[in-house]
């Protein structure tokens, strides 16, 4: 329903030129359509790649073509705008996304997002937020209770509350606070989990330059895991994420971001990376659980994006990312499974009514 919404909304757009009005304010549509290729789907160790593509993998996903894959994403988005006096603007923003694989459509995903902005002094905003996929496909695993392979996937839903201080236009504060729940399918219950993350960041302009860097902490309580009353007592970690799976994670990242002239076109180009560092809680030895006990994942991405404003309507987008994970615990069989790396190169375009 909120999908369709928003198609509607975007079709009106497309009649009418500039921002429609509608009550005391108006209301901006946009559409994006993304190409993105992906050299690991599925996350991959090394040594679980390399057995794919010899046709060696004991546990296969019978679903999945390739391990690599093409995906088309096309984004809608219809965004509210009230301007009261004294400066103090409200926005409400409605987005939905379909992303379509072209060799594995079992990978197909969707999703919807709510914002709402508001000023609420000269130099003080705070935002809230909802995110909700109601689908992510991770691979096929063994269900502990019925001792099949069956398709293992999860729902997340995602709150997010931020409030920022702007003393002037060269700097700003963000303080987050963000919820989500990730809630798996009926044959894998016990992966079910909360993560609850609070996170300072700041900004600095300068010219033609944009910096910004943040920190940000988590708690995840695998709480399927800990209201399961029919678990194996010893695990198999060759074909399960099954296990106490309580972690905590230090997070940090940094930007740079320039504005320049391409052909005379204005653009931007983007530098950014974000690292991590997770530690699994749990008390469980590794002969119990051995994907779990005394892990530490160390994990990071980077990214170079370029973007350019071919008109006031139309802009365009190019990136590369690389996205890692480098796994540590007691079992060596956690680091051969759970490392991973994986590139993405992609390009997009947008189009805006404003």
């Amino acid at each position: 329903m909120i999908f369709r919404s928003v198609a509607i909304a975007t079709l009106i757009a497309a009649s009418g030129a500039g921002a429609m009005p509608l009550g005391p304010g108006s209301v901006t549509f946009g559409a994006d359509l993304k190409l993105t290729y992906d050299s690991n789907l599925l996350h991959y160790s090394d040594r679980d790649f390399d057995r794919f593509l010899d046709g060696t993998e004991p546990y296969p996903s019978t679903s999945i073509r390739s391990l690599d894959d093409l995906r088309t994403d096309f984004k809608m988005s219809a965004e509210y705008r009230i301007d009261w006096a004294r400066r103090r603007t409200t926005r409400l923003r409605l987005t939905g996304n379909f992303g379509a694989h072209y060799s594995n459509p079992v990978k197909n995903l969707g999703w919807a997002s709510f914002n709402l902005r508001q000023d609420i002094a000269a130099m003080l905003f705070a935002q809230a937020g909802y995110f909700y996929e109601p689908r992510y496909y991770i691979r096929d695993y063994l269900d502990s209770h019925t001792d099949s392979r069956r398709r293992c996937d999860f729902a997340l839903s995602q709150w997010t509350g931020s409030l920022t201080w702007r003393p002037m236009w060269s700097y700003e504060l963000t303080g987050t606070l963000r919820v989500k729940d990730y809630e798996y399918n009926r044959y894998f219950t016990e992966y079910d989990g909360r993560v609850i993350e609070s996170g300072l960041g700041g900004v600095w302009r300068q010219g033609d330059w944009r910096f910004e860097t943040g920190y940000s902490f988590a708690v995840h309580n695998n709480t399927g895991f800990s209201r399961g009353d029919r678990l194996p007592e010893v695990i198999e970690s060759e074909d399960s994420e099954l296990g106490n799976a309580d972690f905590e994670e230090d997070g940090w990242n940094v930007s740079m971001r320039r504005s320049l002239l391409i052909f005379a076109y204005e653009g931007a180009l983007e530098l950014a990376t974000d690292v991590a560092r997770r530690v699994y809680t749990t008390d469980r030895s590794s002969f119990i659980d051995p994907i779990h006990s005394e892990r530490i994942d160390r994990m990071g991405t980077v990214s170079l994006v370029g973007t350019l404003d071919y008109s006031p309507e139309v802009n365009l987008e190019a990136g590369l990312g690389r996205q890692w994970r480098s796994t540590e615990a007691n079992d060596e069989q956690a680091s051969r499974i759970k490392s991973f790396g994986r590139w993405t190169v992609w390009a997009g375009i947008g189009y805006r009514f404003e």
